[in-house]
C-alpha cells in the first residue's frame, strides 16, 4: 500500500509517538530489567522513551540481545529441554 500525500517527517514523529505508548504499556518490571540489562540506573525505568538518545537506546538494544539469548539458556536449564550444545558459550 503506497501511501502519497503524507509528510515523511510527520510519520516519523507519528511512529516515535507509537513506541513510546508502547514502552510506557510495558510493565515496569520488563522496563526496569531492560533499563538494568544496559547497566543504567533503575530510575530510567520510569522514564519516557523520549528520554533516552540513540546511542542510549543501542546500548538498551544490544544489552536485550544479549540477554534474550542468556535467557534461553537459563529456561532450558529450568526444564527437561535437552542442550543442542553444552559447550556453546552464551554471550
Amino acid at each position: 500500500m503506497q501511501m502519497t500525500g503524507f509528510n515523511p517527517a510527520i510519520r516519523a514523529v507519528d511512529a516515535e509517538a507509537v513506541r513510546g505508548i508502547f514502552w510506557m504499556r510495558a510493565s515496569i518490571s520488563a522496563r526496569t530489567v531492560a533499563v538494568m540489562a544496559a547497566n543504567f540506573p533503575v530510575e530510567r525505568a520510569t522514564s519516557s522513551l523520549m528520554s533516552f538518545d540513540t546511542r542510549e537506546r543501542d546500548i538498551v538494544w544490544n544489552a536485550l540481545q544479549r540477554l534474550l539469548c542468556e535467557l534461553i539458556v537459563i529456561q532450558k536449564c529450568m526444564c527437561d529441554t535437552p542442550m543442542n550444545n553444552p559447550a556453546s558459550k552464551v554471550h
